[in-house]
């Protein structure tokens, strides 16, 4: 045995031994050096080697491929940082490695190559600014508008804020054009190794007279100053209603083209539309006049269109969901009763088919393309639903009821601006039934707003963990709120705990609460509805939009747009700081109309005010210009008089009786027993918040049948959060708001019927 075991023993080394001797093959030896080792970012190193006793070779690690048996060759890292970079070489038995490391500091100094157009049309020989921070960079425009000018920065610098501005040549006095790009270090990444950035990198190189009206409206967005980060920049575009930016670029662009001067003491196009009082003193003067009108409506069709002006849409950039929410501060400015009802929104297959979540809930039959516009269209063709009963019409021979049977038709045009957010510029309605005498084609423009998925925020669980904001919740069970007109949904206050748990007030429910992955917060009913909530802007202080997707347990779906806003102790009601005024829509604001985004949608209402008068009294008031004459003298309807008290629990109660025996309300006090006072308005305002600026946000609850039939304790309360701009107590209709209507013509008509409040966002089907 142990011959044997030794025999074996010298055969393997006599094995070992002759695979090390001459006749086998060499180990490679790779020689490998890079010149300079050290570089700062942006300039280069030289990589050489060379291999011996080697048939391949392989690199690897900060380069990587086949590589010859020896060579050089340059190499430019794109980012600071340490790079390693392997070589490996092999004969037919053996191999070897190599490495060496580079280290890539950041430079002194960073410099980036700005190329883009001044336009509306080309403006020859602008003088453009290139402002980084404090420090600016100068160039001219040649023939065709386009300019190309170098910023250099110090490193140290590189986070500075960018914007341009474009001031027009002595041929072109009146235009003074402004953009926004955002950091100089996004601009750098957005650049690229060249360091040259172009319009295909990032459009708002382009200095127009829309990124002019971007440029102001999120200047306003942002308190009146221009963003200094990529987070205000991405806040101020979320807030940009998109139908003013349209709006007020052409107005600029019929200046530039001289169909119009700029109003006298206006110095150039920024000028007029910087300044709110300006340019709608400037939009009434085209509006009001039929021949101005058209000229206007066909410069607004051409900034739509123009490529130089819109960056358009690709099939590939398209999101695959778009929500259609309600979301500029101008919108919110108008709509006081922030919407608690559902939204629209689609969901787009790769094939182009899609689902349109509407209020009736999932629908098939949508389809979407990008056409050769780069503008991205919508087409909707419901199948139809049920028997043609369902379509009552009114014949217009006989006046009678009849049923047809009908489907319709939507298409919609979206433009796509910076951020993944675009204007729906036009929806068009197609009506198409059995008896062709009821089809019918609507147009509906503005107030439309693409939300893809990739501009929302998320939620973290410190800033929800103990806090109580207003929140959209289902709240289709609940026998004391009436839903039917917002889809099953209601704004309650929701209480949230640490532990994941919290509570509805008014209702008292119950739920459960979790932050997800994707920073969705997600709350579960105890009816099995999960609702979950991205928010997508912060329209003003303390206030967060969201987006919330409601999924119920039958497998409904409701989308909604959600406004919270913090429980903070900040308002509290009493009896000596209640008393005042509050305006729907700012405090002696005129500049907000209603009738749909037009500016012709006269009469233009302050809406509905609230005043808290000496006593227990209160009125209900309409404020409105009395014809379409901006100049003309107010229509103040005070309302009928109206009860108030705050309760032990700081909410207030507003009651409105009417007198069974004589339809008025005369010597009906608060919670009164007389059985000739019918309670018919009930209202009960629970305090949510204050912010510096004196807007008081409150839980509204209502209950009303029409104005003049009794309500009861079984009456269903509707529910919604409201924001009042609020003024001390004084004389409302002394205090330069005009002429009132008499207080005997007043309570000679009959008190307006308050209708049933929906409290949607417009509806596309």
């Amino acid at each position: 045995m142990e011959r044997i075991s030794c025999r074996l023993a010298a055969g393997l080394l006599a094995l070992v031994l002759g695979g090390c001797g001459t006749g086998g093959a060499q180990q490679p030896g790779i020689t490998l050096s890079l010149v300079p080792p050290s570089i700062a970012l942006g300039a280069s190193s030289t990589v050489s080697w060379s291999a011996t006793s080697a048939v391949s070779c392989v690199a690897s690690g900060a380069w990587s491929g086949p590589r010859p048996i020896s060579g050089s060759e340059t190499v430019t890292p794109t980012a600071p940082g340490s790079y390693t970079y392997t070589l490996s070489c092999n004969n037919t038995e053996l191999g070897a490695s190599s490495s060496i490391t580079q280290t890539v500091t950041p430079p002194v100094e960073q410099s980036l190559t700005i190329e883009g157009q001044v336009v509306d049309r080309p403006i020859a020989n602008a003088a453009v600014t290139v402002r980084v921070g404090s420090r600016n960079f100068t160039g001219s425009a040649g023939a065709d508008g386009r300019y190309s000018i170098v910023a250099t920065l110090p490193s140290t610098a590189v986070g500075d804020f960018v914007s341009i501005d474009a001031v027009g040549s002595s041929a072109d006095p009146s235009v003074r054009f402004r953009s926004l790009l955002g950091p100089f270090s996004a601009l750098l990444t957005q650049a690229g190794f060249d360091r040259r950035l172009v319009a295909s990198e990032n459009f708002n190189v382009n200095v127009t007279n829309v990124s002019t009206a971007e440029a102001v409206l999120v200047s306003e967005a942002n308190g009146g100053a221009l963003p200094g980060d990529a987070g205000a920049l991405a806040r101020g575009r979320l807030e940009v209603d998109q139908d003013r930016l349209t709006e007020y670029a052409t107005i600029i662009r019929l200046v530039v083209n001289g169909e119009f001067a700029l109003p006298s003491g206006v110095v150039d196009t920024l000028d007029l539309v910087d300044d709110e009082a300006t340019r709608f003193g400037f939009l009434i003067f085209l509006r009001t006049d039929e021949v101005r009108e058209a000229r206007y409506v066909a410069a607004r069709a051409t900034v739509d269109a123009d490529p130089a002006l819109t960056p358009g849409v690709t099939t590939a950039a398209v999101p695959r969901t778009l929500y259609l929410p309600i979301r500029s501060t101008r919108a919110l400015q108008f709509r006081y009763a922030v919407v608690n009802g559902p939204i629209d929104s689609f969901e787009l297959n790769a094939d182009g088919s899609g689902v349109f979540l509407s209020t009736a809930g999932a629908l098939p039959g949508l389809r979407w393309a990008v056409d050769g516009n780069r503008t991205l269209q919508l087409s909707f063709v419901p199948p139809l639903i049920g028997d043609p009963a369902e379509r009552p019409f009114i014949d217009p021979a006989t006046g009678a009821e009849v049923f047809v049977a009908c489907r319709i038709e939507l298409r919609g045009i979206a433009v796509r601006r910076g951020l993944g957010v675009g204007a729906v510029r036009t929806f068009t309605f197609v009506r198409t039934c059995d008896d062709p005498r009821f089809n019918e084609t609507t147009f509906d423009r503005g107030g439309r707003y693409w939300l893809p998925l990739d501009v929302t925020e998320p939620y973290l669980t410190s800033n929800v963990a103990g806090r109580t904001f207003s929140l959209v919740v289902d709240a289709s069970d609940v026998p004391s709120l009436e839903t039917s007109a917002s889809g099953g949904l209601a704004q309650e206050i929701a209480s949230f705990s640490a532990n994941g748990t919290g509570s509805l007030n008014p209702t008292g429910r119950s739920f459960t609460w979790i932050i997800e992955a994707d920073g969705a917060l997600r709350v579960t009913l105890g009816n099995g509805t999960v609702s979950r909530y991205r928010r997508y802007a912060r329209p003003f202080d303390g206030a967060e939009l969201a987006v919330a997707d409601h999924r119920y347990t039958d497998g409904r779906r409701r989308i909604s747009d959600q406004l919270g806003y913090a429980s903070d102790g900040s308002l509290v009601f009493s009896n000596a700081t209640i008393r005042g005024v509050y305006y729907a829509f700012g405090v002696g604001s005129d500049g907000f109309e209603n009738g749909g985004g037009s500016i012709l949608g006269f009469p233009q209402l302050r809406g509905s005010v609230f005043q808290f008068l000496a006593g227990d009294e209160f009125r209900n008031s309409n404020d409105a210009l009395s014809s379409s004459d901006p100049g003309s003298p107010r229509m103040i309807n005070r309302g009928s008089l109206q009860r108030w008290a705050v309760r032990g629990d700081g909410s207030v109660s507003v009651q409105l009786y009417r007198r069974a025996s004589s339809n008025d309300n005369t010597g009906c006090a608060l919670d009164s027993s007389d059985p000739d006072c019918n309670l018919v308005i009930e209202r009960r305002l629970v305090p949510i918040a204050a912010n510096a600026a004196g807007r008081h946000f409150w839980l509204e609850q209502l209950r009303l049948i029409d104005g003049l039939t009794p309500v009861t304790a079984n009456t269903p309360w509707q529910t919604t959060v409201r924001f009042y701009d609020f003024a001390p107590a004084g004389d409302y209709e002394a205090a330069a708001h005009g002429p009132s209507v008499p207080e005997a013509d007043s309570a000679a008509r009959a008190e307006p019927i308050e209708p049933r409040e929906s409290n949607q966002s417009p509806r596309l089907y």
